[in-house]
């Protein structure tokens, strides 16, 4: 949130302020460094949106199973510029979706909800079909602790991938490094 305050120049945001008073004794201080994004690209390669991420880079997808129209969420971490699939959350058994962990993978089955977690399959891009019926949506927490995933909710924005392409078409998700500079 910080980050996201300084990347967007919000001066008011207390979090960034205090930072900046903490680090810089003079005004002549600059406070600069890198920031994790996340680039969504149509199919053509450009630039749909930039979404900061936190320090660790962890993000989700949550869509509805075209079969058994129930929610599924993908939870991601950043891994330099990889993104990393972790964590499968779901509560109904369909068409493609795990029913027994691989090595290494730990299920667990609480709240009505299976989740299999421990995948630390590396995607070097994430590439899906904007679903007319998945209604895919991009899980941005503010905070982002290992073990944090969906426990989060309150602490989370959403953004509905049809904001930002037409249902049907591709989108592909990636991660960059964006260096910041800023002078309070």
């Amino acid at each position: 949130m910080i980050l996201a305050c300084l990347l967007w120049g919000l001066t008011s945001c207390p979090l960034a302020a205090q930072l900046v008073a903490q680090s810089a004794p003079s005004a002549e201080n600059w406070l600069s460094g890198r920031a994790l994004m996340l680039l969504v690209n149509d199919g053509q390669g450009r630039v749909l949106q930039r979404i900061p991420l936190c320090r660790r880079g962890c993000f989700g997808i949550r869509y509805t199973h075209s079969v058994a129209l129930s929610p599924v969420e993908d939870w991601f971490y950043a891994r330099g510029r990889t993104i990393v699939l972790d964590k499968t959350i779901y509560q109904d058994f369909g068409a493609g979706l795990p029913h027994s962990p691989e090595a290494g993978q730990l299920m667990q089955v609480a709240g009505g909800q299976v989740s299999i977690s421990g995948y630390d399959r590396p995607l070097p891009e994430l590439v899906l079909r904007v679903g007319r019926v998945a209604r895919h949506t991009l899980i941005l927490p503010r905070c982002c602790h290992p073990d944090a995933g969906p426990s989060l909710r309150s602490h989370e924005e959403e953004l509905a991938l049809s904001r930002l392409a037409k249902p049907g078409s591709a989108v592909a998700m990636s991660l960059s490094f964006t260096s910041f500079r800023y002078r309070p």
